[in-house]
């Protein structure tokens, strides 16, 4: 099987085709609900709104379509994954399946865990998000390694 190669230009064309017309539909919505406002919502000459002189029109103001909100995230509540002994692994399992499972741990790191484990009967190796507690969890649990997480 071939694989047919696609110039960059026409790829990064469509692109932007693309992205032009996800603006445009954006903006075309904007436009409609403003439309439906200044149609439906604005009161007319006659219903309240006086003028200084005859004939003279309201002055309109238009929400700025341009302006973005600035959403802040909210942060998820993070989750500790604890690593309890079972005596049926030894240092080098923990730490090689520490070091394969959570993102920067280091050998080092991952055998003061075991000792820890070993010591104490259990060590909070990571704590992160819910969705990627849980990840490690099973990913750990795949090694053989006795696992839970609880909120922190």
């Amino acid at each position: 099987m071939r694989c047919h190669r696609v110039p960059l230009g026409i790829i990064l064309r469509h692109v932007s085709e693309l992205r032009e017309s996800a603006l445009a539909s954006r903006l075309e919505a904007r436009l409609a609900s403003v439309a439906n406002y200044l149609h439906n919502d604005r009161p007319s000459v006659g219903q309240g709104m006086t003028s200084e002189r005859p004939g003279a029109t309201p002055t309109i103001t238009h929400p700025d379509i341009d302006q973005d909100r600035t959403v802040l995230p909210k942060a998820l509540r993070p989750y500790k994954v604890v690593v309890l002994d079972c005596n049926c692994h030894s240092f080098d399992d923990v730490e090689v399946a520490l070091c394969r499972v959570i993102p920067g741990m280091t050998r080092d790191k991952a055998h003061q865990h075991a000792w820890e484990i070993h010591t104490s009967g259990a060590s909070v190796v990571a704590r992160a998000p819910k969705e990627r507690a849980e990840h490690f969890q099973a990913q750990l649990s795949t090694h053989g390694l006795r696992v839970t997480i609880e909120p922190d």
